[in-house]
């Protein structure tokens, strides 16, 4: 079964890693290096960032990927969005 739940702390190293890795960066917009001051500012950046919102996305209770909202126009009801999966 397939489960979104809210990015925590403890998440923190998975998701660097995951997004540092060569098959994803190259895919990627922007090349990542595994930095986890960085990645912590990130995470308390959007703690409350209405905006920008992120998930880990589980499936049997198991993590495989982010997904994610961002640019939340909640007068127009419209967002942009992304998801990495491994």
């Amino acid at each position: 079964m397939f489960k979104f739940r809210y990015i925590t702390s403890n998440d923190l190293s998975m998701i660097m890693t995951w997004r540092a890795s060569e098959h994803v960066n190259r895919v990627m917009l922007t090349d990542v290096r595994v930095d986890m001051v960085k990645q912590r500012q990130w995470f308390e950046s959007i703690q409350n960032d209405a905006q920008n919102r992120y998930w880990v996305i589980e499936y049997n209770q198991q993590p495989i990927g982010v997904i994610n909202q961002s640019d939340v126009c909640q007068k127009h009801l419209r967002c942009s969005w992304g998801v990495l999966h491994w």
